[in-house]
């Protein structure tokens, strides 16, 4: 054998021997499981390997080498093996990840209306503002809250004020854009953050949204009776612009514009900027 395939085995040796210092990490850290059973096959099949390839190239085991017919075709099954275990542990970090990723979802998304929580809103909101401001972008805010929702729930009960609310906000779903940020923020208030939208484009979505709501019907089986409600939005815009302005006084901004359009007889929009931005046309 000449000098560089035995250089070639022991850098190979040393690898081996390498690898099982994250592995034997991995395995203290792992709770009493079957994947923690997995990780310590791998770490055999590891220590196998070493022994076996210095038993095969005659580094001081002699004992070994009497069997080198056999050492081979061992290899090649312990090999098998190895490749097998690493499967199955790329099949548990891929489920671990996925149910990293639903548990995210799930903490993020309102259960009744499918859409995100006020948790991960108030996150957004503060990422989205920072970025306008650092950038120079627009940003705008459109608060929504279905008129009279109290009364959809007096007259025709709980349980069908929450097919309305599903109903709005797949409505909602549907209008808005995949860069948009929707989700509901309190009680019937549904929020919006769009991005890099101006004044007219914002107050344009914002109309859309409030008659396709009014134009809809939810239908509702609830109290074995088939019915359908009507209800009606109304909205309040917001505008943050030329990078001023916070997440507060974006917020305070669409709110007071949602108290205006309700004061001023529901089932509309109207828009208010934020401290810094640009004035309505």
């Amino acid at each position: 054998m000449t000098t560089l395939s035995y250089g070639l085995v022991l850098i190979s040796v040393i690898v081996l021997a390498w690898s099982l210092v994250p592995t034997s990490r991995l395995i203290r850290r792992l709770p009493r499981c079957p994947t923690r059973v997995r990780w310590k096959l791998l770490f055999a099949s590891i220590v196998v390997f070493i022994v076996g390839y210095l038993g095969f190239f005659g580094f001081g085991l002699r004992g070994v080498i009497l069997l080198k017919d056999l050492i081979v075709p061992v290899i090649f099954l312990l090999g098998a093996c190895f490749v097998l275990i690493v499967a199955y542990l790329s099949i548990d970090a891929v489920e671990a990840v996925r149910r990293v990723g639903e548990l995210e979802i799930e903490n993020a998304t309102d259960p009744l209306m499918g859409i995100y929580n006020r948790r991960h809103f108030d996150q957004r909101m503060r990422e989205e503002t920072a970025r306008a401001r650092r950038y120079n972008l627009a940003l705008s805010l459109l608060m929504a809250d279905i008129d009279h929702f109290k009364k959809i729930n007096d007259t025709y009960g709980h349980q069908a004020g929450d097919v309305v609310l599903a109903g709005i906000a797949a409505l909602f779903s549907r209008e808005v854009r995949k860069s948009d940020i929707l989700a509901r923020y309190g009680g019937e208030e549904v929020v919006i953050i769009s991005t890099n939208t101006n004044l007219d484009g914002a107050r344009v979505l914002a109309e859309r949204i409030r008659t396709r709501v009014e134009a809809s019907a939810f239908p509702t089986g609830d109290r074995g009776v088939a019915q359908s409600i009507r209800c009606t939005v109304s909205i309040g815009v917001a505008i943050l612009s030329g990078g001023s302005g916070g997440p507060e006084a974006l917020l305070a901004a669409a709110d007071a514009a949602l108290y205006r359009a309700k004061e001023k007889g529901r089932n509309r929009v109207e828009v208010q900027p934020a401290p810094g931005g640009p004035s309505p046309a």
